[in-house]
């Protein structure tokens, strides 16, 4: 119990410290003005797209049904489930990716109601970070897999890099 703990707490403190640097590198290049507005929406827009399509609900439903699987009709059919999932997690992904690309003037617009003059920077900055998207969902499948085979070490740093973003 100790060592899984200890173990996230410290990707935990890791990746708060490399999301700081991040952050400082961040400003310290574009400074302050239309530029680094048109990133920060962009750079916001594709996390909050991620977070509420890849994590939380993702691994609290494949967790379990995994487990269950797994569990019941053998590590083969475990396997050839999280197979299917991440398959089918990729493609949606991947669609939703392009579909938010042709959508993004409306996306920044809705969570930047206030950003006439620089919209275009900002669509351009968001539909560059959009493969970031389209490739969280597999990582966040094989993170829940992780997990579900208590193997922390990896997942604990790569899901705080991501909250951080």
């Amino acid at each position: 119990m100790i060592r899984p703990l200890l173990t996230v707490s410290t990707g935990t403190l890791t990746s708060r410290l490399l999301g700081f640097a991040r952050d400082a590198m961040v400003a310290a290049l574009l400074g302050a003005g239309p530029v680094a507005d048109a990133f920060l929406v962009a750079f916001q827009g594709i996390s909050v797209l991620r977070r509420s399509v890849t994590e939380g609900a993702l691994n609290t439903a494949l967790v379990p049904a995994y487990l269950r699987i797994r569990d019941n009709d053998g590590a083969v059919a475990g396997t050839a489930f999280a197979g299917r999932v991440l398959g089918s997690v990729s493609l949606a992904m991947v669609v939703a990716a392009a579909l938010i690309g042709l959508a993004m003037p409306l996306v920044i617009t809705a969570l930047a109601p206030g950003f006439a003059t620089t919209l275009q920077l900002a669509v351009e900055c968001a539909r560059l970070m959009l493969p970031y998207l389209a490739f969280a969902g597999p990582v966040a499948v094989m993170m829940g897999l992780l997990n579900a085979r208590h193997r922390f070490a990896l997942t604990a740093t790569e899901a705080r890099l991501s909250s951080c973003a």
